[in-house]
């Protein structure tokens, strides 16, 4: 049996008790003789616990197709950590309080309190954090490297517009701006209306290197990559697939992330599958995309 190894934390792989070595975000490939493999997935970082299995689960994804299984695994954090306070934060306008208090206690959350209650976890720590009163909405920003941006409407008591963003501007409209790291580079940056249903006014993308500039070998995973964020791909395609470009989107699905496999095939990660995606070429641009495989838990 041919086993695909994929993990985008660092660790190491044991297959019914045998070390194999180190995994990571490049596609790994091992043979299993036996039908029912018990996996073992040790992260190198001690901020995450180990996983392990032989049947799909929380923390463990074992996709099977065909003689073939594909192995993503999902690490936990670890929990157990004082219990920190890590910031707090006042700010009272047009008679509405926000109160924040940010925690460590094996996860990291902040507390909203005053006009609004509320509890959500953070994507990481921050090194600060504001509260922004304007037009009945109080928006929250938590920054590192990265901005995490929460936006509650006082008129529905809800939140109701939430990410993480390489960068975020705020004046009569919410800009924000996320950079990806794939093949072209690709930036997005959306321009919001702020109100208690934000709007989206404009979405654009920015590639530091146009399709024409990447190798012929590199230019499926761009496509995919550019396809998995919603930005133009129309450059990568051949002309008569102009007008099709939705119905790709609508065809593949939503895609959780791309893992190259060869020079014309990418396997693509969803909610509950992953299928191996291929691409025909012609004059050096995409003419036919194909969904060879499903692999499913």
């Amino acid at each position: 049996m041919k086993v695909y190894l994929y993990s985008e934390t660092p660790c190491h792989l044991k297959i019914n008790g045998e070390y194999l070595g180190v995994i990571n975000d490049n596609l790994h490939l091992a043979d299993v003789e036996c039908d029912e493999p018990f996996f073992e997935l040790l992260p190198i970082s001690a901020k995450y616990l180990p996983v392990y299995g032989s049947k799909s689960c929380n923390d463990i994804k074992i996709f099977n197709s065909f003689g073939r299984r594909f192995i993503y695994p999902v690490f936990p954090i670890k929990c157990g950590y004082p219990f920190k306070v890590l910031g707090q934060k006042q700010q009272s306008a047009y008679s509405i309080l926000a109160s924040v208090t940010v925690v460590l206690d094996g996860t990291v959350k902040f507390f909203l309190d005053g006009t609004i209650s509320d509890v959500k976890a953070l994507p990481f720590i921050p090194k600060d954090f504001e509260i922004t009163i304007l037009n009945e909405l109080i928006i929250l920003s938590f920054s590192a490297e990265k901005s995490a941006v929460f936006i509650y409407s006082t008129e529905s008591k809800s939140l109701v517009f939430s990410g993480v963003y390489d960068e975020f501007f705020i004046s009569q409209n919410l800009t924000v701006k996320k950079r990806y790291k794939t093949v072209s580079r690709t930036s997005i940056e959306e321009e919001w209306l702020l109100s208690s249903a934000p709007t989206l006014l404009s979405r654009r993308d920015i590639k530091e290197k146009d399709f024409f500039d990447i190798h012929p070998h590199l230019l499926p995973l761009a496509f995919f990559e550019n396809l998995s964020i919603g930005a133009n791909v129309q450059g990568a395609l051949a002309p008569r697939l102009y007008d099709r470009i939705s119905d790709l989107s609508e065809f593949l699905g939503k895609i959780v992330k791309v893992v190259p496999y060869n020079s014309d095939s990418v396997f693509l990660i969803k909610p509950n599958a992953i299928t191996l995606a291929k691409v025909e070429m012609e004059n050096r641009l995409i003419s036919n995309v194909l969904e060879e495989d499903c692999l499913k838990p």
